[in-house]
C-alpha cells in the first residue's frame, strides 16, 4: 500500500524575524553569558550596537593573555618594537576596561603574558602592570591570576595589597613578590605562587595570614649566591589547621621540609632540581595522598602511613644509588593503598629481588611510570623493568586498572621478540582480570601499537582502553582494526581532527 507523504515547511512570520530576542534580555544576564566568552571576544561586541558598546566591561570574569609574535632576541629591534607596540595595545585594553566598568565587584581576574622579554620590557611595562594588578583590587576581586612568563626566572611585581585583600578566595601567583612583614586574607582559601630567596619564616607568615587556607602550592627557588655564604640547610615548616592539600616544589638550593599537621589529606613534595640536600620530614596520621619525586635520602616519616589511600612513589629518580633495601621499603609504607603509582626505574632495581615484594590486596589501580633523570639512564637494560612485573601482579590479586605512562621499551625491536617479552611480563591470567588500561602521552612507538594489540587480544574483561593524547586519525584507525575480546570502546582525548575533548571510538 503507498503511503503519501507530505513536507511541511513553515515560514516565521516577519514579526518573529524582527525580534532581537538577545538584546531584549536584561544587563545583568547579558553580562553573564559574555563572561563564557574569552575577553578577547565579548569585547568585540561593542560594535554591536550603542547599548552593547560598553556591556564587555561589566562582566564578572576576565581573562586577557598576549602572546609576542616572535621569541625576541636583543638583536631583532624590528621586532621587538612591533611586539612592544602590541603589548603597549594590550596593557591599554586592560586600563581602559576597568576604567569603563562600574562598581560592580570582578569574580575572576585572569592577566597572563607569554614569553616575556626581560631585556627590554622591565623597566618599560613594569610599573603599569603593577598598576593594573593594584588596580583590580579594587573590586572585591574574589579570584586573581597573574602569570608574567619571563625568559630565565619568575617575573618580580610589587603590588603588597595582594596580601591583604580580603575579598580574594583564589589567588594564583605564577610570578615572584616578597612577603609583607603582614598578611591578611581572611577569606582565601587556595593559593599558588612562586617563592624565591626564601627567607625561613616567609612560608609561616603566609600560612598564619590565611586562616581558611584549604590548598596551597609553593614552588620554592632558591638564590645560589645565598646558598653559598651558608653551609646550613633552610627549615620550611608547614603546620596549618585548615590547609587539607599541599604541592611543595624545590627547585635548588638545601632544604628541610617539615610537615606536621592532623588533617592534612594530601601531599605532592617533587624536587625538580637536585643542586643540594633536601630532605622532608612528615608528620601526618590523616594523610590519604602522597606523591613525592625525590632523592632517595630525602623523605623521612614519623609514624605510620596507613591512612593512605594512593601513593606515587619517585624516591630516588633524580640519582642512580637507590638500593633495593631503599625501594622495599618505600614499597611497604604503601602496601595498604588501592591506587599506586611507581617509577619505571624502582621496578629496575627490584629485579631479581621480586621475592620481597610486599602484598597489595586494596590494590585496584597501577600507574607505571617513566624512569629517573640519572646520568647513567641511557645505559639501563629496560627490559629489567618489564620482567618485574609478573611478581608485582601476583602480589596485587584485586588489580583491575592499569595505566602505562611513558614506560620505556628500547631494547626490542623486532615483534617476535615483543610478544615473547609481553608474554612474559604481562602474563594472559593477569591481563584477563583487567577491566580498564590507559596509555597515557601516547608516542607512536612500534612497541606500543604492539602492546595494545596484545592487549586486546588477550583482554576478556577488558571494558575501556583510553588511549591519548592528540592521536590522529591513522592511528585511531590502526587501533580499531586489532581483533579485540570483550572491549566496549576506546576514549582517544583530543582526538586531531574533533573538536570535542574526548572521542569515543566504538567498537
Amino acid at each position: 500500500m503507498a503511503t503519501n507523504s507530505m513536507k511541511i515547511e513553515s515560514t516565521p512570520s516577519p514579526d518573529v524575524d524582527d525580534v532581537d530576542r538577545i538584546s531584549a534580555l536584561p544587563d545583568p544576564l547579558i553580562c553573564h553569558i559574555l563572561s563564557f566568552l574569552p575577553t578577547k571576544e565579548s569585547v568585540a561586541t561593542s560594535v554591536l550596537s550603542g547599548r552593547w558598546r560598553y556591556l564587555f566591561a561589566s562582566v564578572p570574569d576576565f581573562d586577557l593573555t598576549f602572546e609576542p609574535t616572535f621569541y625576541l632576541e636583543p638583536e631583532t629591534s624590528d621586532d621587538e618594537s612591533l611586539d612592544s607596540w602590541r603589548l603597549l595595545k594590550f596593557l591599554h585594553l586592560t586600563s581602559s576596561i576597568l576604567q569603563l566598568r562600574d562598581l560592580t565587584p570582578i569574580r575572576k581576574f585572569k592577566f597572563t603574558i607569554f614569553n616575556f622579554t626581560i631585556i627590554w620590557a622591565y623597566e618599560n611595562f613594569r610599573s603599569t602592570i603593577d598598576l593594573l594588578i593594584s588596580t583590580t583590587l579594587l573590586y572585591e576581586i574574589q579570584e586573581l591570576e597573574i602569570c608574567v612568563e619571563a625568559e630565565n626566572e619568575p617575573y618580580v611585581i610589587t603590588c603588597p595589597g595582594i596580601f591583604k585583600c580580603k575579598s580574594l578566595v583564589y589567588l594564583q601567583l605564577w610570578v615572584h613578590s616578597d612577603i609583607p612583614n603582614s598578611v591578611f586574607l581572611p577569606n582565601l582559601k587556595v593559593l599558588r605562587m612562586y617563592l624565591m630567596g626564601l627567607a625561613d619564616d616567609s612560608v609561616q607568615k603566609l600560612i598564619q595570614g590565611c586562616p581558611k587556607l584549604e590548598e596551597l602550592s609553593l614552588q620554592l627557588y632558591s638564590n645560589p649566591l645565598e646558598d653559598e655564604d651558608s653551609n646550613d640547610s633552610k627549615v620550611v615548616g608547614f603546620s596549618s589547621p585548615s590547609i587539607k592539600k599541599l604541592e611543595i616544589r624545590l627547585w635548588g638550593g638545601e632544604y628541610k621540609i617539615v610537615v606536621e599537621s592532623n588533617i592534612l589529606e594530601s601531599l605532592l613534595y617533587i624536587v625538580d632540581n637536585y643542586a643540594g640536600q633536601h630532605q622532608v620530614i612528615l608528620n601526618a596520621p590523616n594523610l590519604k595522598e602522597f606523591t613525592y619525586w625525590a632523592p632517595v635520602a630525602g623523605v623521612s616519616f614519623i609514624g605510620n602511613l596507613d591512612s593512605l589511600v594512593a601513593a606515587g612513589i619517585g624516591v630516588g629518580w633524580l640519582d642512580d644509588q637507590l638500593t633495593i633495601h631503599d625501594a622495599i621499603d618505600h614499597l611497604y609504607r604503601a602496601q595498604k593503598v588501592k591506587s599506586l603509582s611507581i617509577k619505571q626505574h624502582i621496578l629496575e632495581v627490584l629485579y631479581g629481588s621480586q621475592d620481597f615484594l610486599p602484598t597489595f590486596n586494596n590494590l585496584t589501580s597501577l600507574e607505571l611510570g617513566p624512569g629517573h633523570n640519572g646520568h647513567n639512564a641511557g645505559e639501563i637494560d629496560h627490559t629489567l623493568a618489564w620482567r618485574t612485573l609478573p611478581s608485582l601482579f601476583e602480589k596485587a590479586p584485586n588489580l583491575e586498572v592499569l595505566t602505562f605512562t611513558c614506560m620505556i621499551l628500547d631494547n626490542i625491536s623486532e615483534s617476535n621478540e615483543l610478544e615473547s617479552l609481553f608474554l612474559e611480563a604481562l602474563p594472559v591470567c593477569f591481563v584477563k582480570q583487567l577491566k580498564k588500561i590507559e596509555f597515557k602521552n601516547f608516542s607512536n612507538q612500534e612497541y606500543e601499537f604492539k602492546l595494545i594489540e596484545y592487549l586486546l587480544q588477550h583482554g576478556k574483561g577488558l571494558k575501556d582502553m583510553i588511549v591519548g593524547q592528540f592521536l590522529r586519525p591513522s592511528v585511531g584507525e590502526r587501533i580499531l582494526s586489532f581483533k579485540r575480546s570483550s572491549v566496549n570502546y576506546f576514549i582517544a582525548p583530543g582526538f586531531v581532527g574533533l573538536r570535542s575533548k574526548y572521542c569515543y571510538l566504538t567498537c
